[in-house]
This record gives C-alpha cells, structure tokens and sequence, in this order.
C-alpha cells in the first residue's frame, strides 16, 4: 500500500479507484443466496468502504508493526464482514 501510494502520480486519487467496486458490493448484497450481506444504499456503501480502507491501509501508512501480518488480515477481515455482513439475528 505504500509503494502504491508513493508511485501513484495521484494518490488523493485511490478512492475514486476504490469507488469502482461499489456497484458491485451492491450486486452482491441483492443476489446474495446465503443471506450474509448487508442491503445499504450507494452512500452507506462508499462510506463502509472508506472505513475499511482506513483498516487496511492506516498501519502502513503509519509504519505500525502490524502492517501485513497474520493478525493484521485477521483484524481486516473480521472488520471486513462487519462493515459488510448481516448481524447475527438481523433478517
């Protein structure tokens, strides 16, 4: 994520990068058959992106230890169905 950024001639440019797979985010939470994904709208989805992003990409940009490892994918992956999943209960 750092040489990413460092090599990017626009690097205040990585979300609209990332804005490209909200449609399909979107697609998924509708034909979604196992009934895991959450419904958002288009903003609640660009704005749950942005904050998993920041889980990503935050401890590299920080030089935080954690960056890359085991327990850091582990951190972003449960993050990651949180932003995105169904909470347990909700139908």
């Amino acid at each position: 994520m750092r040489l990413l950024l460092k090599v990017s001639k626009k690097p205040e440019e990585l979300n609209k990068v990332m804005d490209s797979v909200i449609p399909a985010l979107l697609q998924l939470a509708q034909d979604n058959v196992t009934n895991t994904f959450r419904i958002m709208n288009e903003n609640e989805c660009r704005l749950a992106l942005r904050a998993f992003q920041a889980v990503i990409r935050s401890p590299f940009l920080e030089n935080d230890p954690i960056a890359g490892s085991a327990e850091h994918k582990k951190y972003v992956c449960e993050f990651g169905v949180g932003l995105f999943g169904k909470a347990k209960g909700q139908a």
